[in-house]
């Protein structure tokens, strides 16, 4: 899966402001070293991780080999459509940012028609209901809301200021909750600075069975923690959190119809979908008093930390660009 990873890296319509790939072999797979290698026009920083690290370590390991000021964020089994760099770029001069998200595609490989994410009627709807507008600048209050009870943003879409970065995902990672770590440093990002989000799909995100979300175990707990990770977010973002709690009623579900509210609930895990459901006419606080064991946020099951190793096995290919934003 990496093979496709760089080759659309090196497809990059602006492949020029690419400084330096860096690709950590996480996983024990000595055969990506010789994948890399059929790719010399990209320059390539190879490390191999032995041991592999844990989800706590593995990116923040590659910090001292960054020293751009910007940085995108590809998982080995995703790729980028030709534009993501100059777009994603783009969309940074013009909310003047320190981050931004795109909307993506998925498939179960490049010879399969993509399907656009389940997540998108979440950002649309916490975001104004407007689409098409071509960089949408998130308030806090919105971005919380997106990821209130679930990811709706990959890091195989990311790209952004690489202090600001830095600081958001050692921040996610130290607020003892790594496992959700996905939804978590867009709150700490926004927290530095603006951040936007791309409507048009830039990146798409392979679905096979390997994934984290198709596995029994994840199946199993997924939901539990997710609602632990709300259940966080309220004590750490306590008067955010009401905020967001607001908008959804007073704004987001009064312009939803039926259907389009099914839609923005679509796949979550049974906890969380109650959640939602009684969200709509009940106190968050009241339900989530009524859900969650007091020690479900700070207390790990085994399969918990199962989890955690699933999800330290993919490879990301961090991307240094060039300071193009300054010319």
């Amino acid at each position: 899966m990496l093979e496709q990873a760089l080759l659309s890296l090196s497809r990059q319509t602006r492949a020029d402001l690419i400084a330096k790939v860096i690709v950590s072999e996480n996983g024990g797979n000595r055969a990506s070293e010789a994948v890399c290698s059929r790719y010399p026009s990209l320059p390539i920083e190879y490390f191999y991780q032995d041991p592999p690290r844990p989800i706590t370590e593995h990116l923040p390991s590659l910090k001292p080999s960054v020293d751009s000021p910007f940085i995108a964020i590809l998982h080995d089994d995703d790729w980028w459509l030709p534009d993501h760099v100059d777009a994603s770029l783009e969309a940074l001069r013009q909310g003047h940012a320190v981050a931004v998200f795109s909307h993506f595609v998925e498939a179960n490989s490049p010879r399969h028609p993509h399907v656009s994410s389940y997540k998108a009627p979440r950002v649309w709807a916490a975001s104004g209901f407007d689409f098409s507008r071509e960089v949408i600048s998130l308030t806090r209050v919105q971005n919380l809301l997106i990821h209130l009870l679930d990811s709706s943003f990959h890091y195989s879409t990311f790209v952004g200021d690489t202090r600001c970065c830095w600081q958001a995902l050692e921040s996610a990672l130290a607020s003892g909750n790594p496992y959700d770590n996905d939804r978590t440093f867009p709150l700490f990002l926004r927290e530095l600075g603006p951040l936007v989000y791309r409507p048009a799909a830039s990146v798409v995100v392979r679905t096979h069975p390997g994934q984290d979300s198709l596995d029994p175990v994840y199946r199993e707990s997924g939901g539990q923690m997710k609602a632990a990770t709300t259940a966080w977010m309220r004590a750490s973002f306590p008067d955010l959190f009401d905020a967001a709690v607001a908008y959804f009623h007073n704004q987001m579900k009064p312009g939803l119809s039926e259907q389009e509210l099914n839609g923005v609930m679509r796949y979550l895990p049974t906890e969380q979908l109650v959640t939602l459901v009684e969200l709509c006419g009940l106190d968050l606080a009241e339900v989530l008093a009524q859900r969650l064991p007091p020690t479900a946020a700070t207390a790990p099951s085994p399969w918990q930390a199962m989890i955690f190793q699933l999800k330290c096995r993919l490879k990301p290919i961090v991307v240094r660009l060039a300071p193009a934003l300054s010319e």
